[in-house]
């Protein structure tokens, strides 16, 4: 099949269409991003060359000062007359001159203004008065004019993309230039000065034989990296002259350097040496200056190949748009000839048309073949004969026709219009929403943050100072921070429910757990108005559900209970019901209290109100716990039903299914028993129970702590896995039926490999004096108390990593002063070393400078936040197993959550955690680095 054809098959716009995609579109687009890739790499080397250039002079001034500081010591600690003051001295100014007109061209591209200010101000102050004061004070003021120096070399490296540069010749040279000479410069300074004991005692860091081995074992290895790295340059650069330009320096500078190295060596090392010596002063003194000459010629070289690069990159620009010109010349060439090829039928057809406008309807049109020209020429004969025959009758149905069009497809666009608005102010009221919840979420707790925590530490430290007249106002300062906390959170748990925010997090949970808990924590309140608190009903088996919201609904209903209730009965019944063949769980809520009014029950679920005004007034609160507990349990796929009689006591039920699907909420998923959890290991658990519910909630319990857990349903077993994991510590039920548990105690006791490991006895059975004979570390009694087990399991897991290990730094990285010192001073007071960082870029700076042992971290942060922060950590091999806690004041979404929990331990909200609280997660964390590092070595 030819081309021709193919094409007169098509209409003739498509093929307008398709030949202006095939040759325009494409050639335009790519060849418009391969220029502008050119352009920015162009750029890009341009920048470099300003810094190489800026460097140059740079490294001189840096030379010089290092050489006048030696003579300026050298006066000031022998009290002697240097002939060569002057001449250094001079040496600087005119280094410094030759920078200034640099530093004007270039000074804000590479934003060295600062700094740069800094040096002069520095010089001006020495070059004026260079021999004031004592040599610890000529020490201290030089040294701070070679750090900004050197500061202002690495910030013109940063900002001038040297440190970025693409190729491997023009790096490895710009390495040269701009880290390996200025540090080999550096060393070999610091050498002299130790040398003649021009140091002062306070800036030593051992004594003078010892600290210049230590010096020359680094001046050592910067001159192998700096001639591999010349090497690697040589290898790969397209500029062969470039090893026969640069070798003679580089070996008249190795040499040197060998010379002194050796030279030195001996005078350290070898007894009756003496140090101080002139020959050695000259030996350091030429090499210093041949790492001078070195950088000098390095520097241009440097110029060159980043000229080199920019010249290729030109010409490689030229190339394209010749190549797109050409390009564009043959698509044009290609289209005149098409047009061609139709131009003559449609002018033919067009002649037609105008006479048939004009009212000549005998018009007939020539045509032939079968392309689309010729077939739109029988239509216009066909036409012509229509009209001649049928013209009134035709015009007529075409207005009606298309009057009826017009008004339909006005209307469809007018509802299409308002659908698309409709839609986007709802978008955008749901953005605006979200986006204020997670701001007043922020905003809010962050200044509770600060009344809650200074109130804890106030209170604390006015009870360790005798101000006991104090202590129970701070004590109320804090609960009303707590209370006005608890109504912060039910306020934006009501509006991110309206948002659409709330999410649910499934777990699977035993039931008497839980309701245990409800209870002990209930118990006091009812109490406390003279109450008497059932709980009738099954509590077996376990629920998949959010423990955390049933648990709030649940306690919701009894402290209404306890608070409208005095001298009463207050009965928790629970009871399983199949509806619809799905198993529901009801958790009936009964009081003898003042009941309500059957007309102002419907007033219960709607925010901010009570059963009726008066009883807001008498017993307090905000009316928004049932509508939070109502709404949670609906989320649950439930409900809350109430029935009440004034007077005699009101009845509250919870229906909620005992299996909520996964699809309806986000799930949390569980470890697996073996799985290693995320971050450091605090530690391995070996559970050994042949009770599967038993086993499975001890696995669930430990995982969530950070541990391991092995599992093991026999007592053969049990030792198996004891012996080939050595776990820290072990669980044992008693009542196993292949064997008795004390007996398996005993054979792990009487094994010399596991006898050091704690065993904690588990059983229904209250015979703590065998357990501890046969050698147990501790005993709990079923049911096992969760806290209780962690708090055993943690003791056992860290406790000699603690005993053994110093006490490690905390950073703290936190934009808010007062959270910031809020943080930093309970910390202290609790004997542990902080840092601080003010944002998550400070944050990294400070990791890089001393790496702490755990991290505290905010969210919300300017420049780098704290995802941000954790991305750039974990990107880092070295950094990966510092443990973090998360402080936030940030309301986390599920995806927030999941991507934290690969990269922090802990998670805690600004001021929703007590200052014991955040203590023990600090020393759990920083044990279970210590341990995991201990295994690492």
């Amino acid at each position: 099949m030819g081309i021709r054809p193919a094409m007169n098959r098509l209409r003739y716009p498509e093929k307008f269409v398709l030949i202006s995609l095939l040759f325009l579109l494409p050639l335009v687009v790519t060849m418009g991003f391969m220029v502008a890739e050119q352009n920015v790499r162009i750029r890009f080397a341009q920048q470099e060359i300003a810094g190489a250039t800026y460097l140059r002079a740079l490294n001189e001034v840096y030379l010089a000062t290092l050489l006048h500081r030696h003579e300026v010591l050298r006066a000031l600690t022998l009290g002697i007359t240097v002939e060569a003051l002057p001449h250094t001295r001079q040496r600087v100014e005119q280094s410094m001159a030759a920078l200034r007109p640099l530093q004007a061209t270039y000074g804000a591209r590479l934003q060295t203004s600062e700094l740069f200010e800094q040096i002069e101000t520095g010089w001006a102050d020495l070059r004026d008065d260079d021999m004031r004061g004592s040599a610890l004070d000529g020490y201290d003021r030089y040294q701070q004019l070679i750090v900004d120096q050197r500061m202002l070399i690495a910030t013109v490296g940063d900002n001038s993309n040297l440190i970025l540069d693409p190729d491997l010749d023009s790096y490895y040279m710009m390495d040269a230039v701009l880290l390996r000479l200025p540090e080999a410069q550096e060393l070999m300074a610091r050498i002299l000065l130790i040398n003649e004991n021009l140091v002062p005692q306070e800036h030593r860091i051992a004594d003078r034989r010892t600290e210049i081995i230590m010096q020359l074992s680094l001046l050592r290895a910067n001159s192998e990296r700096l001639q591999r790295n010349l090497a690697t340059s040589y290898a790969h650069t397209n500029w062969t002259a470039l090893e026969a330009l640069l070798e003679p320096e580089v070996q008249h500078y190795l040499s040197l350097v060998d010379t002194m190295l050796r030279a030195y060596q001996a005078a350290a090392t070898e007894q009756g040496r003496l140090l101080g010596t002139r020959e050695l002063v000259d030996l350091g003194q030429a090499a210093l200056e041949a790492a001078d000459q070195l950088s000098a010629a390095t520097s241009p070289a440097l110029e060159t190949l980043l000229t080199m690069r920019i010249n290729a990159l030109q010409q490689r620009q030229g190339f394209t748009i010749l190549f797109s010109l050409l390009l564009l010349v043959l698509a044009y060439a290609t289209g005149i000839r098409l047009m061609r090829s139709i131009s003559g039928p449609l002018n033919e057809l067009l002649r037609a048309t105008q006479r048939l406008a004009a009212g000549d309807l005998s018009v007939q049109v020539q045509t032939s073949g079968q392309s689309e020209v010729a077939m739109v020429g029988h239509a216009f004969n066909q036409m012509a004969q229509e009209i001649r025959a049928n013209r009134d009758l035709l015009e007529q149905r075409v207005i009606e026709r298309t009057h009826e069009l017009a008004n339909s497809a006005r209307a469809a666009e007018e509802a299409r219009i308002a659908a698309e608005e409709a839609r986007a102010t709802a978008e955008e009221a749901t953005r605006a929403k979200s986006i204020f919840l997670a701001n007043m979420s922020h905003e809010l707790r962050t200044p509770l943050n600060a009344i809650i925590g200074y109130a804890e530490m106030l209170e604390d430290e006015a009870a360790d100072f005798g101000y006991d007249d104090f202590t129970p106002d701070l004590a109320k300062i804090r609960v009303a921070g707590r209370q006005l906390l608890a109504l912060i959170n039910d306020v934006l748990d009501i509006s991110k429910i309206e948002a659409g925010r709330m999410e649910l997090h499934l777990d699977r949970f035993a039931l008497n757990t839980m309701i245990g808990d409800v209870v002990s924590t209930i118990t006091p309140l009812a109490e406390q108005n003279g109450n008497r608190l059932l709980v009738r009903g099954d509590t077996s088996g376990t629920l998949y559900n959010d423990l955390t919201r049933l648990r709030q609904s649940l306690l919701n209903l009894l402290s209404n209970a306890a608070k409208f209730t005095a001298n009463g009965k207050i009965t928790l019944e629970i009871e399983n019901q199949n509806i619809n063949s799905i198993e529901y769980l009801c958790l009936r809520v009964h009081d003898t209290g003042i009941g309500i009014d059957s007309e102002k029950i419907g007033q219960l679920f709607r925010e901010f109100t009570q059963g009726d005004s008066s009883t807001t007034r008498k017993y307090g609160g905000t009316g928004l716990g049932l509508v939070l507990s109502r709404r949670f349990c609906q989320m649950m796929g439930g409900d809350i039903i109430v029935s009440s009689t004034l007077g005699e006591g009101s009845t509250f039920t919870i229906v909620v299914p005992r299996e909520v699907r996964p699809e309806d909420a986000v799930a949390h998923l569980v470890a697996s028993s073996d799985a290693a959890p995320d971050g450091p290991e605090r530690g391995v658990v070996l559970v050994i129970d042949d009770d599967p519910v038993t086993s499975d909630l001890l696995q669930r319990t430990l995982t969530r702590e950070g541990l391991r857990v092995v599992t093991a349903i026999s007592g053969a077993e049990g030792l198996a896995r004891a012996r080939a994991e050595r776990p820290d510590v072990i669980t044992l039920d008693v009542l196993l039926r292949d064997a008795d548990g004390w007996q398996i105690l005993a054979a792990l006791k009487a094994d010399p490999e596991l006898a050091d490991i704690p065993v904690v006895m588990l059983t229904i059975l209250d015979e703590r004096s065998t357990g501890f004979s046969l050698g147990a570390a501790d005993y709990l009694t079923k049911p096992v108390d969760r806290r209780r087990l962690i708090e055993l399991v943690g003791r056992y897991c860290t406790s000699d990593v603690e005993a053994s290990e110093e006490q490690p730094a905390i950073l703290v990285i936190e934009d808010d002063p007062t959270t910031r010192e809020i943080l930093c001073r309970t910390l202290d007071q609790a004997g542990w070393k902080t840092r601080e960082a003010a944002n998550g870029r400070l944050g990294l700076s400070a990791v890089a400078e001393a790496r702490p042992r755990l991290i505290l971290l905010d969210l919300m942060m300017p420049e780098l936040d704290g995802f941000g922060f954790l991305n750039e950590l974990r990107s880092q091999p070295d950094y990966i197993d510092i443990p973090v806690i998360v402080v936030t004041a940030m309301d986390l979404t599920h995806e927030d959550r999941v991507m934290l929990t690969t990269s922090a331990q802990r998670i805690m909200q600004k001021g929703a955690y007590e200052r014991d609280q955040l203590l023990g997660e600090v020393r759990t964390l920083v044990a279970t680095y210590a341990r995991h590092d201990q295994r690492e070595r």
